[in-house]
C-alpha cells in the first residue's frame, strides 16, 4: 500500500517538476517527455500492486497530464513547428511506454495473459486509429486543438 502511494507521489512530483522547469527553461519539458513517460511507466508497471486496468489508467493519465501541462504552461512559442516538436516527443514517449508494456507482458502469470494482451491490442488499435485520423485528414486546420497529442486520447476533433 505504501509503495503504491509512494510511486504515484514520485510520478506526480516528477511531472510537476519537469513542467515547472519547462516553464522556466522552455525546451526542458519537451525534450524530457520520453524519459518522464518511460520512468513513470516502469514505476507503475513493475513496482505497484494495482490491477492491470488501474495501471493502464495511471499511465494514460500521466501521459495526458504531461501533454496538457506542456501545451498550456511550457515557455516559448507554440507555432506549428513547436507543436510538431511536442507531438514528436510525445510519440517517442508512447513508443518507450509501449516497449515497457510488452516487456511487462512476459512477466505476468499465465491466467492474466489473455486479459493483458486484450488491453494491449485495444489500446494499440485505439491509439493508431486516433493518430491516423489526426495526422492524415485534410480538415485538421479547422480545429484549434486538433494537432495536440493529449486531445487524441479524450475526443476526436478531426471528424
Amino acid at each position: 500500500m505504501i509503495k503504491n502511494i509512494l510511486t504515484i507521489t514520485i510520478g506526480v512530483l516528477l511531472l510537476l517538476t519537469s513542467n515547472y522547469l519547462g516553464h522556466v527553461y522552455p525546451p526542458f519539458s519537451i525534450m524530457w517527455t520520453p524519459v518522464l513517460i518511460g520512468v513513470f511507466t516502469g514505476l507503475v508497471l513493475f513496482i505497484t500492486d494495482f490491477r492491470l486496468v488501474v495501471k493502464f489508467g495511471l499511465i494514460v493519465g500521466l501521459i495526458i497530464s504531461n501533454d496538457v501541462l506542456i501545451k498550456f504552461f511550457a515557455g516559448g512559442t507554440h507555432d506549428w513547428e513547436g507543436v510538431s516538436w511536442i507531438s514528436l516527443s510525445c510519440i517517442f514517449g508512447l513508443f518507450i511506454s509501449f516497449i515497457l508494456i510488452l516487456i511487462y507482458g512476459f512477466r505476468i502469470q499465465k491466467q492474466q495473459k489473455k486479459k493483458y494482451y486484450l488491453y494491449v491490442i485495444i489500446s494499440s488499435v485505439y491509439n493508431f486509429y486516433l493518430f491516423s485520423i489526426q495526422h492524415f485528414t485534410k480538415r485538421k486546420e479547422k480545429f484549434k486543438f486538433s494537432s495536440t497529442c493529449s486531445w487524441r486520447y479524450s475526443c476526436v476533433l478531426c471528424v
